[in-house]
Protein backbone atom coordinates (compact mmCIF):
# COMPACT_ATOMS: atom_id res chain seq x y z
CA UNK A 1 0.00 0.00 0.00
CA UNK A 2 2.49 2.51 1.40
CA UNK A 3 4.50 2.00 -2.33
CA UNK A 4 0.43 2.81 -4.33
CA UNK A 5 0.12 6.03 -2.29
CA UNK A 6 3.90 7.10 -3.47
CA UNK A 7 3.28 6.33 -6.85
CA UNK A 8 -0.29 8.17 -6.88
CA UNK A 9 1.53 11.29 -5.11
CA UNK A 10 3.85 11.26 -7.66
CA UNK A 11 1.20 11.25 -10.28
CA UNK A 12 -0.46 14.35 -8.63
CA UNK A 13 2.80 15.77 -8.38
CA UNK A 14 3.53 15.58 -11.79
CA UNK A 15 -0.39 16.32 -13.11
CA UNK A 16 0.29 19.96 -10.56
CA UNK A 17 3.26 20.63 -12.62
CA UNK A 18 2.07 20.14 -15.99
CA UNK A 19 -1.19 22.19 -14.93
CA UNK A 20 1.35 24.73 -13.60
CA UNK A 21 3.49 25.67 -15.95
CA UNK A 22 0.46 25.20 -18.61
CA UNK A 23 -0.40 28.10 -17.08
CA UNK A 24 2.61 29.73 -16.69
CA UNK A 25 2.69 29.41 -20.57
CA UNK A 26 -0.69 30.48 -21.33
CA UNK A 27 -0.26 33.77 -19.42
CA UNK A 28 3.02 34.34 -20.62
CA UNK A 29 1.67 34.49 -24.64
CA UNK A 30 -1.82 36.21 -23.57
CA UNK A 31 -1.10 38.15 -20.61
CA UNK A 32 -2.86 38.74 -17.27
CA UNK A 33 -6.22 39.72 -19.17
CA UNK A 34 -8.48 40.41 -21.93
CA UNK A 35 -6.67 44.30 -22.38
CA UNK A 36 -3.55 43.26 -22.02
CA UNK A 37 -3.74 40.84 -24.71
CA UNK A 38 -5.52 43.15 -27.07
CA UNK A 39 -3.04 45.64 -26.35
CA UNK A 40 -0.45 42.69 -27.57
CA UNK A 41 -2.02 41.68 -31.01
CA UNK A 42 -2.77 45.96 -31.95
CA UNK A 43 1.51 46.26 -31.06
CA UNK A 44 1.95 43.18 -33.81
CA UNK A 45 0.25 44.49 -36.12
CA UNK A 46 1.39 48.06 -35.83
CA UNK A 47 4.44 46.72 -36.04
CA UNK A 48 3.91 44.73 -39.13
CA UNK A 49 1.96 47.60 -40.91
CA UNK A 50 5.25 49.91 -40.02
CA UNK A 51 7.39 47.49 -41.48
CA UNK A 52 5.30 46.59 -45.11
CA UNK A 53 5.41 50.30 -45.02
CA UNK A 54 8.90 50.89 -44.93
CA UNK A 55 9.48 48.48 -46.96
CA UNK A 56 7.20 49.34 -49.90
CA UNK A 57 8.43 52.84 -49.44
CA UNK A 58 12.34 51.94 -49.68
CA UNK A 59 11.83 49.94 -52.97
CA UNK A 60 9.64 52.36 -54.36
CA UNK A 61 12.17 54.80 -53.62
CA UNK A 62 14.97 52.90 -54.90
CA UNK A 63 12.79 52.08 -58.27
CA UNK A 64 12.01 56.26 -58.85
CA UNK A 65 15.90 56.40 -58.85
CA UNK A 66 16.55 54.11 -61.35
CA UNK A 67 17.26 56.56 -64.75
CA UNK A 68 15.73 53.48 -66.58
CA UNK A 69 12.26 54.34 -64.88
CA UNK A 70 12.30 57.72 -65.81
CA UNK A 71 12.51 56.78 -69.48
CA UNK A 72 10.04 54.52 -69.14
CA UNK A 73 8.02 56.19 -72.04
CA UNK A 74 10.27 54.87 -74.23
CA UNK A 75 8.62 51.65 -75.71
CA UNK A 76 11.04 50.06 -77.44
CA UNK A 77 11.93 46.37 -76.74
CA UNK A 78 15.37 46.66 -74.92
CA UNK A 79 14.27 49.40 -72.53
CA UNK A 80 10.85 47.25 -71.91
CA UNK A 81 13.17 44.64 -71.08
CA UNK A 82 15.38 46.30 -68.83
CA UNK A 83 12.34 47.80 -66.94
CA UNK A 84 11.17 44.18 -66.50
CA UNK A 85 14.56 42.98 -65.45
CA UNK A 86 14.56 45.67 -63.24
CA UNK A 87 11.60 45.20 -61.12
CA UNK A 88 11.87 41.73 -60.93
CA UNK A 89 15.02 42.39 -59.45
CA UNK A 90 13.50 45.05 -56.73
CA UNK A 91 11.64 42.19 -55.43
CA UNK A 92 12.93 40.69 -52.22
CA UNK A 93 13.83 36.72 -52.84
CA UNK A 94 11.07 35.14 -50.47
CA UNK A 95 8.68 38.21 -51.15
CA UNK A 96 6.84 36.79 -54.68
CA UNK A 97 4.32 35.36 -53.38
CA UNK A 98 2.49 38.37 -51.92
CA UNK A 99 4.78 41.36 -53.15
CA UNK A 100 4.63 42.94 -56.76
CA UNK A 101 5.77 46.18 -58.68
CA UNK A 102 4.63 47.60 -61.54
CA UNK A 103 5.78 50.43 -63.65
CA UNK A 104 3.45 53.13 -65.55
CA UNK A 105 3.98 55.32 -68.22
CA UNK A 106 3.24 58.72 -68.27
CA UNK A 107 -0.25 57.88 -68.89
CA UNK A 108 -0.74 55.43 -66.46
CA UNK A 109 -0.38 52.56 -68.88
CA UNK A 110 1.63 49.12 -67.35
CA UNK A 111 4.74 48.76 -68.92
CA UNK A 112 6.57 46.47 -66.60
CA UNK A 113 5.53 44.52 -63.68
CA UNK A 114 6.98 41.51 -61.38
CA UNK A 115 5.08 39.32 -58.70
CA UNK A 116 1.55 39.87 -57.70
CA UNK A 117 0.32 42.89 -58.82
CA UNK A 118 -2.97 44.38 -59.58
CA UNK A 119 -5.03 46.34 -61.77
CA UNK A 120 -5.49 49.65 -60.43
CA UNK A 121 -7.68 52.98 -61.76
CA UNK A 122 -5.35 55.18 -63.72
CA UNK A 123 -6.34 58.20 -61.97
CA UNK A 124 -5.24 56.57 -58.47
CA UNK A 125 -1.57 56.00 -60.48
CA UNK A 126 -1.75 59.45 -61.69
CA UNK A 127 -2.53 60.70 -58.58
CA UNK A 128 -0.14 61.88 -55.87
CA UNK A 129 2.34 59.83 -54.04
CA UNK A 130 0.42 58.21 -51.33
CA UNK A 131 0.07 54.42 -49.08
CA UNK A 132 -3.13 53.66 -49.61
CA UNK A 133 -5.44 50.16 -49.33
CA UNK A 134 -7.41 48.65 -51.73
CA UNK A 135 -9.32 45.56 -52.20
CA UNK A 136 -8.25 43.23 -54.23
CA UNK A 137 -10.02 39.41 -55.59
CA UNK A 138 -7.54 37.82 -53.36
CA UNK A 139 -7.83 40.26 -50.74
CA UNK A 140 -6.80 43.81 -49.67
CA UNK A 141 -3.16 44.83 -50.38
CA UNK A 142 -1.14 47.74 -48.78
CA UNK A 143 0.27 49.35 -51.98
CA UNK A 144 3.26 52.86 -52.22
CA UNK A 145 2.52 54.59 -55.19
CA UNK A 146 5.30 56.90 -55.97
CA UNK A 147 5.58 59.69 -59.13
CA UNK A 148 8.48 59.99 -60.98
CA UNK A 149 9.12 62.90 -62.50
CA UNK A 150 11.89 64.42 -65.48
CA UNK A 151 12.13 67.76 -66.34
CA UNK A 152 9.60 68.55 -63.86
CA UNK A 153 6.99 66.86 -65.73
CA UNK A 154 5.45 63.56 -64.39
CA UNK A 155 7.43 60.68 -66.79
CA UNK A 156 5.99 57.53 -64.67
CA UNK A 157 4.67 55.59 -61.80
CA UNK A 158 5.95 53.14 -59.46
CA UNK A 159 3.78 51.01 -57.84
CA UNK A 160 4.76 49.21 -55.08
CA UNK A 161 2.19 46.21 -53.34
CA UNK A 162 1.98 43.81 -50.87
CA UNK A 163 -0.99 41.46 -49.92
CA UNK A 164 -2.23 41.85 -46.49
CA UNK A 165 -4.25 38.53 -45.40
CA UNK A 166 -6.41 36.27 -46.30
CA UNK A 167 -9.64 37.69 -48.13
CA UNK A 168 -13.45 36.74 -46.06
CA UNK A 169 -16.06 35.82 -47.78
CA UNK A 170 -17.41 34.85 -51.29
CA UNK A 171 -14.36 35.49 -54.00
CA UNK A 172 -14.15 39.18 -55.49
CA UNK A 173 -12.91 42.40 -54.85
CA UNK A 174 -13.30 41.78 -50.54
CA UNK A 175 -12.93 44.95 -48.72
CA UNK A 176 -13.05 42.37 -45.30
CA UNK A 177 -9.85 39.81 -44.91
CA UNK A 178 -7.85 38.21 -41.79
CA UNK A 179 -4.53 37.93 -40.30
CA UNK A 180 -2.83 35.81 -38.06
CA UNK A 181 -1.04 36.66 -34.73
CA UNK A 182 0.92 35.39 -32.12
CA UNK A 183 -2.72 35.78 -30.01
CA UNK A 184 -5.78 35.49 -31.90
CA UNK A 185 -6.58 35.62 -35.46
CA UNK A 186 -7.81 39.63 -36.30
CA UNK A 187 -10.28 40.66 -39.43
CA UNK A 188 -9.78 43.71 -40.70
CA UNK A 189 -12.17 46.07 -42.68
CA UNK A 190 -10.97 49.19 -45.04
CA UNK A 191 -12.70 52.25 -43.72
CA UNK A 192 -12.75 55.45 -44.78
CA UNK A 193 -10.99 58.24 -43.18
CA UNK A 194 -13.16 59.88 -40.49
CA UNK A 195 -15.39 58.04 -39.03
CA UNK A 196 -15.37 56.61 -35.53
CA UNK A 197 -15.55 53.20 -35.22
CA UNK A 198 -18.58 51.96 -33.15
CA UNK A 199 -17.36 50.78 -29.98
CA UNK A 200 -16.92 47.00 -29.03
CA UNK A 201 -14.73 45.72 -26.52
CA UNK A 202 -12.41 43.73 -28.87
CA UNK A 203 -12.32 46.57 -31.66
CA UNK A 204 -9.42 48.89 -32.70
CA UNK A 205 -8.58 50.83 -35.61
CA UNK A 206 -5.31 51.52 -37.30
CA UNK A 207 -4.74 54.79 -39.13
CA UNK A 208 -2.17 55.13 -42.01
CA UNK A 209 0.32 57.48 -40.94
CA UNK A 210 -0.80 59.71 -44.22
CA UNK A 211 -4.44 59.72 -42.73
CA UNK A 212 -4.92 57.46 -46.38
CA UNK A 213 -7.46 54.82 -44.99
CA UNK A 214 -8.33 53.16 -41.66
CA UNK A 215 -8.44 49.45 -41.07
CA UNK A 216 -10.60 48.31 -38.55
CA UNK A 217 -9.91 45.34 -36.24
CA UNK A 218 -12.37 42.89 -34.40
CA UNK A 219 -9.71 40.52 -32.39
CA UNK A 220 -11.57 36.68 -31.97
CA UNK A 221 -11.36 35.96 -28.61
CA UNK A 222 -9.20 33.27 -27.93
CA UNK A 223 -11.16 30.29 -26.15
CA UNK A 224 -7.53 28.78 -24.24
CA UNK A 225 -6.76 32.24 -22.92
CA UNK A 226 -6.59 32.21 -19.17
CA UNK A 227 -8.84 34.45 -17.38
CA UNK A 228 -7.50 36.97 -14.89
CA UNK A 229 -9.32 36.10 -11.07
CA UNK A 230 -12.49 37.54 -9.93
CA UNK A 231 -12.93 38.01 -13.91
CA UNK A 232 -16.61 37.77 -15.82
CA UNK A 233 -17.06 33.83 -16.46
Amino acid sequence: MPRIFRVVRAGVAAALIVGVTGFSLERARFGPSDQSALARVEAELRQRFDASAATLGAIAARLAAEPDTARAASRDQTSVKRLFDLVAAAIPEDEGGRTGITIYDAAGTPLAWAGRVSDLRKDVVLGGTTLMVAPGPLGPGLIRIEGVARGGVRAATVVVEQALGTARGAPGLSETFTMATAIAPVTLRVRAGGAPPLAQPFRFIIPAANGGFVLEADVSRPSSRPRARGGAR
